[in-house]
């Protein structure tokens, strides 16, 4: 189940342009996770720099924090694991990841945790916005993204 979603979009880079391209990959070495998400990786050139995974169901492992979250956010895909190769950083990939994506599965809603409130910034770009618990966290933020 390969396809390609972004191969027309590009970002320019205030020195270079940078083009991307994103694939979603076969899980294979993840046979827990066949069937309920999507690996989603940004290319450069052939080098993978970037990448990401969304879950449409229960993820394998929870913190108190997200199995709270997923019990209120039931049927809404969680994005985790958002990864850039720190020599491609500050080039636009993470943020080429979510255009795509949101691209691609327009009227979705979605929601993460972070654990460094300061990259809430980075997701509210996205229309991410921090989700208050009655008992937050001090280590750990989810965001959510509606429809």
């Amino acid at each position: 189940m390969g396809f390609n979603i972004g191969e027309l979009w590009s970002f320019e880079n205030l020195s270079a342009r940078v083009n991307f391209s994103i694939s979603c990959l076969k899980i294979g070495a993840m046979q827990d996770l066949e069937g309920t998400s999507d690996v989603f990786v940004v290319k450069y050139r052939a080098d993978v720099i970037s990448g990401g995974i969304v879950f449409h169901q229960m993820l394998p492992q929870l913190s108190a924090v997200e199995f709270q979250a997923s019990m209120l956010f039931k049927n809404v895909p969680y994005i985790g694991y958002i990864y850039t190769q720190p020599e491609y950083r500050s080039l636009g990939a993470a943020s080429f990841w979510f255009h795509a994506l949101f691209n691609r599965r327009k009227n979705q809603s979605y929601w993460l945790s972070i654990e460094d409130l300061r990259l809430s910034f980075f997701y509210q770009k996205f229309g991410f916005s921090l989700y208050e618990f009655k008992e937050q966290s001090i280590d750990e933020y989810i965001m959510i993204k509606t429809k």
